[in-house]
């Protein structure tokens, strides 16, 4: 066992990132998003995207809905991936048809 995996490891995690959430949100609600550098905002994606990929088989149906993400916001994150990663759509439709069948 991690020390991650430690309940106790994740109160640190957990606090962090509710800190960051309160920035990220007063930043986006002042309209003030643009003074962020672009290497700021690829860290926070690829520290959340990293930690979603290393449990996403534990949370299936956990992914932020319509509540806390925007279907725009959404598609803009997946649309930028895709295009950052070279996948098309069709990759994408194809490796999603392959993985829905496990």
């Amino acid at each position: 066992m991690s020390a991650y995996d430690a309940g106790a490891a994740t109160t640190p995690l957990a606090h962090d990132v509710s800190e960051i959430l309160a920035t990220v949100d007063a930043v986006v609600a002042s309209g003030a998003a643009e003074a962020v550098a672009p290497e700021t905002v690829r860290d926070l994606t690829t520290a959340a995207v990293r930690l979603f990929y290393a449990r996403a088989a534990d949370l299936r149906g956990f992914a932020p809905g319509p509540d806390a993400v925007s279907p725009s916001e959404a598609l803009t994150l997946v649309a930028a991936l895709l295009a950052e990663h070279d996948v098309s759509t069709f990759d994408l439709a194809l490796w999603l048809s392959r993985t829905s069948q496990r």
